[in-house]
């Protein structure tokens, strides 16, 4: 967890330089079960990302900081807006709302310097999903990237090709790649196999970290 403190602090030197109007975004993205949204309610310090044992996810979701709570969600045609945290967990909840946006405020000190964006699942088969977490990454200066500890699979693969593509004319270091080891001891077989696949995809040597606090 420092590594990642480190990647983050590096987020908020660029807002000392930048000032307000050019606050780094950083997007969690991953599989539904890899530990994202439990990551960014760590960050937060409050549980305000839903988690749950299926996915839970299904739009992408903007924090912001704010004196006081306050969200409100953007769809095609629709809009919410949610006055307390009981109201907006209800509403992610629910999924018959696939899509769109929710911006919400909080007064969690490290949004003070950046803006944190969680992801729906790269796993899910739906094509609305995908397109948001693409849309996350054109839109964030850095990315937390999650692996399960089963390390790298198909759906990671082809995303991650197009996520290539995406970030080509961007700095491979604001990419923080994580192998989520939380589920007992890693081999090492997966690590390495995952390392490899990265180097092929990024066509350069690409730092993979593992660890075992960030739980589903």
């Amino acid at each position: 967890m420092n590594e990642l403190n480190r990647f983050i602090a590096k987020s908020e030197e660029l807002y000392d330089l930048a000032g307000q109007e050019l606050k780094p975004a950083i997007a969690i993205i991953g599989s539904y079960n890899s530990g994202k949204s439990t990551l960014l309610n760590h960050l937060l310090g409050e549980e305000i990302s839903p988690v749950g044992a299926v996915p839970t996810t299904s739009c992408l979701l903007y924090f912001d900081y704010g004196d006081s709570f306050s969200a409100k969600y953007i769809g095609a045609g629709d809009k919410c807006v949610f006055t307390n945290r009981a109201a907006l967990a209800s509403f992610l909840a629910d999924q018959h709302h696939p899509g769109g946006r929710v911006n919400i405020e909080i007064p969690a000190p490290i949004l003070k310097k950046c803006r944190l964006i969680d992801t729906p699942g790269i796993d899910s088969f739906s094509y609305e999903s995908i397109r948001l977490v693409e849309q996350a990454v054109n839109e964030s200066t850095k990315i937390i990237y999650l692996f399960h500890q089963r390390g790298i699979e198909n759906f990671n693969r082809l995303f991650l090709f197009k996520f290539a593509s995406i970030w080509k004319n961007k700095n491979l270091n604001d990419i923080s790649f994580w192998l989520n080891c939380n589920l007992g001891n890693c081999d090492g077989t997966s690590i390495e196999t995952t390392r490899a696949v990265l180097r092929k995809i990024f066509l350069s040597q690409v730092k993979l970290k593992r660890d075992k606090h960030i739980k589903p």
